[in-house]
């Protein structure tokens, strides 16, 4: 398969995975204790993966040899899923958080990643719509929250503009965005059109 071709569909698998929305974990799953460090997985697959029928489009696509940076609150790389998934990042926040951009208190990043390409594990139904993609943390807010934004920790056009060219000069093909604004924005215009000169794909 040609490279180019392989970008495309991995692109276009997150592109259809960002709306859909998520459902619930089985009432077995979510039933069970929480304990701090107890990890449980649910057996189920995503009902997203099953309505894309993710698993036809990984005989074509699977993400190998494609770099995605996620441009979001960050990566907690320490999740099961995500091991051996991540191979570098970025904190452009400033918060004092891991200046590699892997780790994400807010949890925002962590589930687009692995959305993305969470890899299988043991025991758990979740695999990503490209789990053979590498990732890259690339961390522009802490969270939405007002206090956050006054300290200058939230999400800004300027940030996250930045944090698309940082993805681009960085090897990442694929940009995911899982944002959005009410307006145009220069910056933002900007950092797209570098990015499709660069032949990356920002979704």
């Amino acid at each position: 398969m040609r490279r180019g071709a392989g970008i495309l569909g991995v692109a276009v698998l997150i592109a259809a995975g960002s709306v859909i929305a998520p459902t619930a974990a089985p009432a077995s799953a979510a039933g069970q204790s929480c304990e701090p460090g107890q990890i449980v997985f649910t057996p189920n697959k995503p009902a997203a993966l099953t309505s894309l029928d993710a698993a036809a489009a990984n005989q074509r696509a699977t993400g190998r040899g494609v770099t995605v940076a996620v441009v979001d609150s960050g990566i907690d790389a320490g999740n099961p899923h995500l091991a051996g998934a991540v191979v570098g990042g970025v904190n452009l926040v400033g918060d004092g958080e891991r200046p590699d951009g892997l780790s994400d208190p807010l949890g925002h990043g962590t589930v687009i990643a692995g959305e993305i390409a969470a890899r299988p594990v043991a025991g758990s139904g979740v695999v990503g719509l490209a789990p053979d993609a590498a990732l890259l943390s690339v961390r522009v807010f802490r969270s939405d929250t007002e206090d956050d934004a006054k300290k200058g920790f939230g999400p800004t056009a300027a940030r996250i503009a930045q944090g698309i060219h940082w993805g681009v000069d960085h090897g990442a093909r694929v940009i995911n965005v899982s944002m959005s604004m009410r307006q145009d924005d220069p910056a933002l215009r900007a950092a797209v059109e570098y990015a499709a000169a660069q032949h990356s794909l920002v979704v």
